[in-house]
């Protein structure tokens, strides 16, 4: 439970939809205390009855916020949103919205959730990187177009800092599916952007922070 207000964040260091909610409170500039679940650590504490409580699903991350316990990354920072709206994580305008969502919508519904830790365990290790090169592969292909048919970019994001697709791809890549993307250096905007930004590689918070800090829309991505 929270302390004095402050919120919880459940989480767990691997966790790139954690990662989504981390950034977006340090962007906010929302002060917040982590509780860890390892995901590992004796099958996983995730499954354990108290966490449970917290999450019937078993996953991290969970914020509690408010006197509230809200599960879900996206839905986490939509409510982060719409209740601090200091330092806006979404352009004004409607249909620049519409076009984030749809790219986040892809990583975060058709790709991420596809190389979640259960998921491979069930998947077996001898097809887990087949079966991981295959999802990524499809999503980043749908994410690469979007990006060069989108006015997304070029309409409210700086020229020269990472787009927030990109930084998605690189928490992604570092975080969740390691070497499983090898291939990706043939993927044009998505790959160059993973493979050539060296914050992708940072382990210090504040500096990542820091660097992600002048992306104004990084709300929804991992």
């Amino acid at each position: 439970m929270s302390v004095m207000g402050k919120p919880v964040l459940y989480s767990y260091w691997r966790s790139s939809c954690s990662w989504r909610v981390r950034i977006a409170l340090n962007l906010k500039e929302i002060p917040y205390d982590i509780k860890p679940v390892s995901l590992v650590k004796g099958g996983g504490e995730q499954h354990c009855n108290e966490f449970r409580e917290v999450n019937p699903m078993e996953q991290v991350p969970a914020l509690h916020i408010d006197n509230h316990t809200l599960i879900e990354s996206l839905n986490i920072l939509q409510y982060l949103e719409e209740t601090r709206p200091h330092r806006p994580l979404m352009p004004a305008d409607p249909v620049k919205r519409a076009r984030v969502r749809e790219i986040c919508e892809v990583i975060a519904s058709g790709i991420q959730p596809l190389q979640n830790l259960v998921v491979l365990i069930y998947v077996g290790e001898e097809r887990k990187k087949e079966w991981a090169q295959h999802w990524i592969t499809r999503g980043f292909t749908a994410v690469e177009k979007l990006l060069s048919s989108s006015a997304v970019i070029s309409s409210f994001l700086p020229a020269v800092p990472p787009t927030i697709t990109k930084q998605s791809t690189g928490v992604l890549k570092e975080l969740n599916i390691g070497n499983f993307t090898s291939h990706m250096e043939e993927m044009g905007n998505v790959g160059e952007q993973a493979y050539g930004a060296p914050y992708f590689f940072e382990t210090n918070d504040a500096a990542l922070f820091k660097l992600l800090d002048i992306i104004n829309a990084l709300l929804y991505l991992s």
